[in-house]
């Protein structure tokens, strides 16, 4: 998993052909919400943060809520 500094975590990370597939769980809930920074490669994909477009700025993808289906392909 990842550790944040809000105890929350990723608990699967997943290639599946071209798409990669983060599920992130806990139970915090940050004011302005959690940022996933991305390497290069794959802040360059489309994404979706639970089966809803979601936009990447500067190599980061911005979610609100806990627990999280994130999408990159």
């Amino acid at each position: 998993g990842m550790a944040t500094g809000y105890h929350n975590h990723v608990n699967e990370f997943k290639k599946d052909g071209d798409a990669f597939t983060f599920a992130a769980e806990g139970a915090a809930a940050p004011a302005g919400g959690f940022v996933l920074p991305l390497p290069e490669p794959l802040s360059a994909l489309a994404a979706e943060v639970d089966g809803q477009p979601a936009q990447i700025e500067n190599g980061a993808l911005k979610f609100q809520k806990l627990p999280a289906k994130i999408v990159l392909k």
